[in-house]
């Protein structure tokens, strides 16, 4: 199988020694100059990254998609998205994108459909439901420059919102394993952390690891797992701190050092709405909400391997939810992301 890959290898090379086209047909991902951006381009380039051969000053420049001096693995996946579709590469800095762009909505509040109206353009969330959109996953692809951050988010359907206002606003601030309706109970219909996923999740830590020499994992406790009618969560509160703690043991060997990814938890809102949640009135449903928290922070600060314990609450000094009443708004979610930037 090695000595195929090679073969590919080496005929991709070979392939990209062709006559250049005229520079009218070339653009920005184009690394062999050729006329054309296809795997051949990523063949070269990554070819250039370890030293087999190097490109020539014109196909570096066209290969460092990403404009930032450098080529490494992310112009790869830059790359790669861009032949899959999911995300277009901008021609030679003209702004003018190869394939149509994802509509920049302003305001989730505006659209009563948005996941399936702005979540699904780009291929990261996945239709897997049964019932609506719970058990839909927003799983972010190892072609994604979001792979490649140094963050991890986990969690449930607000966390696949957050993946959404990524894609909404073209940033990739963060790897994203999470499912709509998610659990971390085990037994659930819509289980979070399952043999799959942890797979997807622990190959995205590993190269984390490769790219960044760091992983930062941000773990939001999930809705789903609150009981709002008796207050019974101390099995909520422990298959969290249990699934959290199964993410801070995982470790990988690189260049003689052992890593461990950095666990963060965070604990959840209630919800906000005129109307009832999930049948009964507002105040009802958020009445345990900092109780939730307060034992959750208590268990994150009992553990010997967990990092840093905050809220959304506290991270937004005020959350804001759209018109269901139950998912984030557009504040409360860039106050989200600025904190995972910054911490």
């Amino acid at each position: 199988m090695m000595k195929r890959a090679a073969a590919v290898f080496a005929a991709m090379l070979m392939a990209s020694q062709a006559v250049p086209a005229s520079a009218a047909d070339i653009s920005l991902g184009d690394a062999d100059m050729n006329g054309e951006i296809n795997v051949t381009d990523i063949a070269v380039t990554a070819a250039h990254i370890k030293g087999i051969r190097a490109l020539d000053e014109k196909g570096q420049s066209l290969a460092d998609v990403n404009r930032d001096g450098n080529l490494d693995v992310t112009d790869i996946a830059t790359i790669a998205a861009h032949i899959k579709g999911i995300k277009a590469i901008e021609d030679n800095n003209k702004g003018d994108a190869l394939t149509e762009p994802t509509p920049a909505y302003t305001d989730f509040s505006q659209y009563q459909d948005w996941g399936k109206d702005v979540g699904y353009t780009k291929g990261l969330l996945v239709p897997r439901g049964v019932d609506g959109v719970n058990m839909d996953y927003f799983h972010t692809s190892a072609d994604s420059p979001a792979y490649t951050s140094g963050r991890i988010v986990i969690g449930d359907s607000r966390c696949c919102q957050l993946g959404i206002y990524q894609q909404r606003t073209d940033r990739n601030d963060f790897a994203i394993f999470s499912v709509w309706g998610g659990h971390f109970l085990s037994g659930t219909e819509a289980p979070i952390l399952t043999d799959e996923l942890i797979g997807e999740l622990e190959a995205c830590f590993h190269e984390q690891i490769r790219t960044k020499g760091s992983c930062t994992i941000y773990f939001f406790a999930t809705i789903n797992d609150y009981d709002y009618v008796n207050n019974y969560n101390d099995g909520n509160i422990s298959a969290a701190v249990s699934a959290a703690e199964g993410l801070a043991s995982m470790s990988y060997e690189y260049n003689g050092t052992v890593y461990h990814p950095d666990v963060r938890v965070i604990g959840f809102d209630g919800g906000h709405t005129d109307a009832p949640i999930f049948s009964i009135p507002q105040d009802e449903f958020n009445r345990y909400i900092t109780d939730y928290n307060d034992k959750l922070s208590q268990a994150v600060k009992n553990s010997s391997i967990l990092g840093e314990y905050t809220t959304v609450p506290a991270i937004s000094g005020g959350t804001d939810f759209i018109d269901d009443g139950l998912h984030y708004g557009d504040r409360t979610l860039k106050k989200l992301i600025e904190y995972m930037i910054h911490n």
